[in-house]
């Protein structure tokens, strides 16, 4: 192979190189849009669930449909908040939740959950919440609460 057959094959060698790191750098920007959008979906069903749960309570708990379906917007919630950018920034926020719910199953909860006493925190909770999702005194709240009624 002469000096030009390997100047020209050396060149094709960069190119093609440089071809595909400019690929592999928008592939890679790409991903990173999708992602940041897929997690703000994410975000915004979190905060939207809130508001679901906070309207939850609303609602007349005695009726026989009404408790279930809190205890299924508080299940989702817990659910969801692991996946949302706010578990990373407020810590206590996946256990507060996952505990609350797990408190709301069982049955002598359900009379609880009719005392003004314990829907009024819960309430203020939520609504902090659903205002910062990152407030970490929403998420104290939201333990104190199921750790009373855990160990009811």
């Amino acid at each position: 192979m002469n000096s030009r057959n390997q100047k020209i094959l050396v060149l094709f060698l960069i190119v093609a190189l440089a071809g595909l790191s400019l690929f592999f750098m928008l592939s890679d920007h790409q991903n990173n849009k999708k992602r940041h959008e897929l997690q703000s979906r994410i975000d915004q069903t979190f905060v939207y669930q809130v508001g679901e749960t906070e309207a939850a309570l609303n609602r007349d708990l005695s009726e026989p449909s009404e408790y279930p379906k809190l205890v299924s917007q508080l299940s989702a919630l817990s659910a969801l908040s692991s996946l949302t950018s706010y578990a990373d920034k407020n810590m206590p926020l996946n256990g507060s939740l996952y505990s609350l719910y797990m408190a709301l199953l069982k049955p002598e909860n359900k009379q609880e959950m009719a005392n003004p006493a314990t829907l009024q925190p819960l309430r203020e909770a939520l609504k902090q919440m659903h205002e910062n999702p990152v407030n970490p005194e929403a998420a104290n709240k939201l333990s104190e609460l199921s750790s009373r009624l855990l160990n009811q």
